[in-house]
């Protein structure tokens, strides 16, 4: 019988983190703290069985306009997928929805796709969010016992030519964990966002998000220059045994293909870390040249690495009147992007 007690030891949630085999960022005690200082709630519970941590879970309570609800992002994590576990964590997660007297409980697991668990979640009364809050379909590239000359030659050939023509062309990319650097970010950010006219975070959203993971050397500033001008940048999160792109801009007057020099810097950045795996973040889920991430996710493949799928999100409604217009109206929004 599975027991479930607090965490507050970070260092316990993080020796046990770091060792399953697929993890992100997003079930790290900073990302817990992100949330609280955006305007949200969140609790770490850990899962016992025969008093030996099997288990952990981020559970964040996320105030939102169209209804208040509990979000599990990335998460749980177990040191193995056994069924009786997922199936005891979905029913505590449903009992807390209760407590809390949310709309909803959603969940987007770190978990690969597959008919098993689409099953498991439907026989606990759990069905398809209309939309997905965490990357479900991520690049991955694998840095295992890799050498700077391996990772190259498995690269497409046009990424290589690409990064050595920067290099030729005296492109240069700057380290920064500085605070101060992160105004560079935020202005090709906006530059960006009113390029492609995609939805933006908020500046408070990428400020905490910097703050929460800089206290502990965790996030890093890649600034690609060029001509005494930045014209790429991006933010690398480190966690676990993994580094994250989870943040992108670039300049629009700058070459197409700048930023090419400034991801192989942060390769060679995660390499040195230690880090066994590059995560590029969220790509399109199929090779379809309409969808409107398929140059972005061209991009990141051609880096080398692998598609990993991830469970859609799930949810259950815990209040079915109050959460059957939020399903129709994040299904609208869906469409509209086109996603």
């Amino acid at each position: 019988m599975l027991k479930v007690k607090l965490i507050e030891d970070k260092k316990i949630w993080d020796e046990f983190v770091s060792h399953v085999s697929i993890h992100t960022f997003f079930h790290s005690f900073e990302w817990a703290d992100f949330n609280k200082n955006i305007g949200d709630q969140s609790e770490k519970y850990g899962f016992f069985e025969d008093n030996k941590l099997v288990g952990v879970t981020l559970i964040i309570k996320v105030f939102a306009k169209r209804g208040t609800f509990l979000f599990c992002p990335h998460g749980p994590l177990f040191k193995s997928d056994k069924i009786n576990y997922w199936n005891f964590f979905l029913k505590f997660f449903i009992q807390k929805g209760l407590e809390e007297k949310v709309v909803f409980v959603r969940v987007s697991p770190a978990l690969a796709e597959d008919n098993k668990t689409q099953i498991m979640f439907k026989k606990n009364g759990f069905r398809n969010a209309p939309i997905h809050m965490s990357a479900e379909s991520s690049w991955i590239l694998d840095l295992v016992d890799k050498s700077e000359d391996q990772l190259l030659s498995e690269m497409r050939k046009t990424t290589r030519y690409e990064i050595r023509q920067a290099q030729k062309r005296e492109y240069t990319v700057i380290k920064s964990n500085d605070f101060k650097d992160l105004k560079i970010f935020l202005k090709l950010y906006h530059q960006t966002v009113s390029r492609t006219n995609f939805i933006p975070f908020s500046d408070k959203y990428i400020m905490e998000e910097f703050l929460a993971f800089s206290k502990n050397n965790q996030v890093m500033l890649f600034l690609e220059k060029h001509d005494n001008k930045i014209v790429a940048a991006l933010m690398v999160i480190f966690y676990g045994k993994g580094a994250f792109y989870h943040q992108g801009a670039t300049n629009p007057t700058g070459r197409e293909t700048v930023s090419y020099l400034a991801q192989w810097e942060a390769i060679k950045e995660a390499k040195q870390r230690g880090c066994t795996f590059y995560n590029f973040w969220g790509i399109a889920p199929t090779d379809d040249p309409k969808h409107p991430w398929y140059g972005l996710s061209l991009f990141k493949k051609g880096f080398g690495g692998k598609r990993v799928n991830f469970v859609h999100a799930q949810d259950y409604s815990i209040k079915f009147w109050r959460y059957l217009p939020i399903y129709l109206l994040e299904t609208m929004r869906r469409l509209k992007r086109n996603l």
